[in-house]
């Protein structure tokens, strides 16, 4: 694997909740954090079409989502609180 595709990975997994920084990054790395933001924040979800978020939700309910996913995060960084500081995490601790 090439060097620059492992730099790339390493980018959008590290800056995929923090703001401000994937715009300036390879298109993956972009593409990565807005679709979390889509996901998980709903950031976007006015102009993502209908018919795609009627069919997305048909084959992936979400079922306590909002307080399931939170206790996952929180429990994903409870022991280091502090690494939340400028994400959208940092509100859940």
């Amino acid at each position: 694997m090439p060097t620059a595709r492992i730099q790339t990975a390493w980018d959008a997994i590290a800056l995929h909740t923090t703001p401000g920084i994937a715009a300036y990054k390879p298109l993956e790395v972009e593409l990565l954090y807005n679709g979390v933001g889509l996901d998980v924040l709903g950031i976007g979800y006015e102009t993502f079409p209908e018919n795609l978020r009627t069919s997305v939700v048909a084959e992936y309910p979400r079922v306590n989502f909002k307080q399931d996913i939170a206790k996952a995060f929180l429990g994903g960084f409870e022991h280091k609180t502090q690494s939340t500081e400028g994400t959208c995490n940092e509100d859940i601790s």
